[in-house]
């Protein structure tokens, strides 16, 4: 995906090395871009056996960890920002999980306490999500 060098100076935080910062944002959101999609296409086209070997705990934890708490929030103004990213991607992760839940558990009583507790969650889930996306809407 990416070469060494751009590597480098994202890790390293060197924007300024380059002529013209904002073009090199660019070429990464678009690089990353691409590479969110050919993941997306190997999630979608490959066999169950295969998606296992792929992806894998060891190799998506570090990358869901980072998405959900960098490691470079550096001030105050930069949590404000990314809040709404987190709080959304947050509610994505619960709601996919969710979906999965109720048919994964072995545990007999495990099974019967999420069932009961599944719709209200839900609906506290997506209370909250309607409210902060609809506070959003506002203020745009």
């Amino acid at each position: 995906m990416f070469r060494n060098r751009t590597r480098k100076r994202i890790k390293e935080h060197n924007w300024n090395d380059h002529s013209n910062t904002s073009q090199f944002f660019s070429r990464i959101e678009e690089q990353t871009d691409d590479a969110i999609k050919d993941l997306t296409l190997v999630a979608n086209n490959l066999n169950e056996k295969q998606l296992e070997e792929i992806f894998t705990i060891e190799k998506l934890e570090p990358f869901i960890q980072s998405l959900m708490l960098p490691k470079k929030i550096e001030d105050e103004n930069y949590r404000n920002l990314s809040s709404q990213r987190l709080f959304f991607l947050g509610h994505m992760l619960m709601k996919y999980s969710l979906n999965l839940m109720g048919t994964t558990f072995g545990n007999k009583w495990a099974k019967e306490l999420y069932q009961q507790h599944e719709r209200p969650l839900r609906d506290m889930l997506n209370t909250i999500y309607y409210e902060k996306k609809n506070m959003i809407s506002q203020i745009i």
